[in-house]
């Protein structure tokens, strides 16, 4: 499956300005991207950031190409070596240590469920808004975290279920995936509904 990047991702990977980013995608010249919801937040390709990065290297000319020196007026400090650690240094230092998900994740972990909703054929008893509702509902509900309500998200998988039940495989997939960081209660509801699909 690919990877999707935000537009503020790529815009950091390749140098340049989100609203560049997004002018690019719109004029279709970031191969592949779409909007997660048909106007949300643009998603693109990994492979496609690569590829333009590896067209456009060499292009920009650093000033120089040795190392600068600080300059500093007040404290100077300078921190390296430390990684996986909750370290503040200096004046007024603070740390954030966010866990789970965070936004941009889930959106491309949703990503792959749109992209597979986009590609349904057409349904005269299913039409994709209302398929992209339900998910758009459930993926709320999982950035609540351990606060999420299981029971509205069993409610919105048994409407996949009933209406679309590859896209409910997708969905699962997503939520019960141990490496995606989804909250314990998500995924054990998320378990249940593929027993459920299952047996049915």
């Amino acid at each position: 499956m690919p990877t999707y990047l935000t537009t503020s991702e790529a815009s950091q990977a390749m140098g340049l300005d989100t609203e560049t980013v997004r002018r690019m995608c719109r004029q279709g010249e970031m191969k592949g991207s779409f909007r997660k919801d048909g106007q949300g937040t643009w998603l693109i390709p990994e492979s496609t950031v690569r590829d333009w990065i590896d067209r456009h290297s060499g292009t920009t000319v650093a000033a120089s190409s040795q190392p600068q020196p600080a300059v500093a007026s007040g404290d100077s400090i300078s921190v390296s070596g430390i990684q996986d650690s909750n370290v503040a240094v200096g004046r007024g230092a603070s740390v954030t240590v966010t866990q789970g998900l965070t936004g941009e994740d889930l959106s491309r972990l949703f990503a792959q469920i749109y992209q597979k909703i986009e590609a349904r054929p057409p349904d005269p008893d299913v039409d994709r808004e209302e398929l992209q509702g339900t998910v758009q509902n459930i993926e709320k509900e999982v950035q609540k975290g351990e606060g999420a309500n299981p029971s509205r998200v069993e409610r919105w998988l048994k409407t996949l279920a009933s209406i679309a039940p590859d896209i409910l495989e997708v969905t699962l997939a997503t939520l019960t995936n141990p490496a995606a960081g989804i909250a314990t209660v998500i995924r054990k509801v998320a378990e249940k509904a593929r027993q459920e699909a299952a047996t049915n």
